[in-house]
């Protein structure tokens, strides 16, 4: 199944997959979380080869800040104070095992999804490049 189709067919089960997968999820981390210390590397080192300027699979950039809160095609990768039901936190974490992102290479850790889930639980602050 092609990256888009797995994509589309998460959101198809959206409210069955976040409920089943919301327990699972690696805990925020417990500090302040720094965008351009924190965030900005992991996105540059882990997704930025598919969701950047170049690619953009899935209308998904996180390259740049105002094209990141457009969201993708599948409509915003987050929404500020909820990581929980964030779509980006359920590629990262599996929740659907056809669906983990990144999709080649080494998966993020459980630690890097609690930096990304504070993030965005601390109101997902992307400063103006």
């Amino acid at each position: 199944m092609s990256g888009q189709r797995r994509w589309m067919a998460l959101l198809a089960i959206g409210g069955l997959a976040f409920c089943a997968g919301a327990a699972d999820l690696p805990p925020p981390a417990k500090r302040k979380v720094d965008f351009a210390k924190d965030i900005r590397p992991l996105f540059q080192k882990r997704c930025v080869r598919c969701h950047g300027a170049e690619t953009a699979e899935n209308g998904l950039r996180l390259d740049e800040r105002s094209a990141a809160l457009n969201g993708g095609d599948a409509g915003p990768a987050w929404e500020a104070g909820e990581s929980a039901d964030s779509l980006l936190i359920h590629m990262v974490a599996g929740v659907d095992p056809d669906v983990l992102m990144p999709p080649d290479g080494e998966k993020l850790t459980g630690e890097q999804i609690g930096l990304l889930r504070a993030w965005i639980d601390q109101g997902a602050e992307w400063p103006e490049e």
